[in-house]
């Protein structure tokens, strides 16, 4: 598993953001007045609705995105989970399910200490075990079931099959993000990632692993090869034996 060569592949850290487009401004603004009634709804312990539109949803993601709320976050993504498990139309599927892994990504909190671990590197240094056990530690605090489900859904056999389609942008930052989550999630309490041997797990737990897994490839066709960032990307993919 951690021996697979796809150097060549990798490259920087993508994030962009698509804007909704200029054509019915009218409508979009009822549609964004009315999706910041639901993040108000949100924010005051009230339940979402079940049945999100594609648009609401993204809107949502949208927001999420800006205000960093994890606690909100995690609210969207579990509704979309319950929403994507009744939803039979494949296309309205792959939208919602591109929109709960980005509102998982939000709600796993797990930014700011890969943050610290990407700075660590930046500086030329390489964090302990020890270090690296506190990070597994933090990730799997906040990853409740719904957000690992979230997060799988960018495993392109099984979830988000084309990125490029949805109207939520998906970033190699999502998907790096999702697969450490998912690892997280099935890392022993005081285990070492790198050290780990994911190898002995079985069952659910074992494919979440190739789960992960298919996520960091998926990463790879969202970046440039021969940038900056591929070293850091590598370099964090390692440590949890993704790479």
């Amino acid at each position: 598993m951690g021996s697979r060569n796809r150097g060549t592949r990798f490259g920087g850290l993508l994030h962009a953001c698509v804007l909704a487009g200029a054509l019915c401004s009218g409508l979009a603004g009822c549609q964004k007045l009315f999706t910041t009634s639901l993040a108000k709804s949100m924010a005051g312990s009230e339940s979402l609705p079940s049945n999100l539109s594609v648009d609401e949803a993204s809107d949502l993601v949208q927001q999420v995105r800006e205000s960093g709320d994890a606690k909100l976050a995690g609210e969207l993504a579990g509704t979309l989970v319950d929403e994507i498990a009744g939803t039979t139309n494949a296309g309205k599927k792959q939208e919602l399910e591109a929109a709960a892994a980005a509102a998982a990504v939000v709600a796993s909190d797990a930014t700011a200490p890969l943050t610290t671990l990407i700075n660590a590197y930046a500086d030329g240094s390489t964090p302990s075990s020890q270090a690296l056990v506190a990070l597994v530690g933090t990730i799997k605090a906040d990853a409740s079931s719904d957000i690992v489900t979230a997060c799988s859904y960018l495993d392109p056999t099984k979830g988000v099959s084309d990125p490029s389609a949805t109207q939520v942008t998906l970033s190699a930052t999502d998907y790096l993000v999702a697969a450490v989550v998912i690892m997280a999630s099935v890392t022993p309490g005081g285990a070492d990632p790198s050290t780990f041997n994911y190898g002995s797990l079985s069952g659910a737990d074992a494919a979440k692993v190739a789960t992960a897994e298919n996520i960091i490839s998926e990463a790879v066709s969202l970046v440039k090869p021969g940038s900056d960032g591929y070293s850091l990307l590598q370099s964090i993919s390692e440590k949890f034996q993704l790479m």
